[in-house]
């Protein structure tokens, strides 16, 4: 039988952002954390991982990319995962000035963000499923 730790697979991250430094930080910095990390640089990458059946908990997009807003994309995909979860990332922090609300399971952190912002914002969308432990004593 095995025991609970080894029962546990840490969540999922989905980072779709067209700047590579923006995805190459988010992978670090959700790697340290313990979370399994996919990528995506624009939306046609998304359909291929979707399309390959790629399972995420919680999609981190950037709301301006080109050809699919990240808002847009989430919308889409909510479709067939309406629990989906998703932390926006903007540089543009006037988003929600434009008479957009975030809806339950969804925040928004603006760019430039610190590592620690992102660790705070993935840690409270995804506070009721799975967390990932930090297997330092292995």
């Amino acid at each position: 039988m095995q025991s609970n730790s080894e029962e546990r697979t840490p969540p999922t991250v989905l980072v779709v952002d067209d700047e590579a430094p923006v995805r190459s930080l988010e992978r670090r910095v959700l790697e340290d954390l313990g979370y399994r990390v996919l990528e995506a640089t624009n939306g046609t990458d998304l359909v291929d991982l979707l399309a390959r059946g790629a399972h995420f908990d919680l999609l981190i997009a950037d709301l301006n990319m080109p050809v699919v807003r990240g808002d847009e994309m989430a919308r889409r995909i909510r479709r067939s995962h309406p629990d989906l979860r998703v932390l926006y990332v903007t540089g543009h922090s006037d988003w929600l000035m434009d008479g957009r609300a975030l809806v339950q399971g969804e925040a928004l952190l603006t760019k430039p963000f610190s590592a620690e912002g992102l660790r705070d914002a993935v840690s409270l969308l995804l506070s009721d499923t799975r967390a990932p432990e930090n297997s330092s004593s292995d």
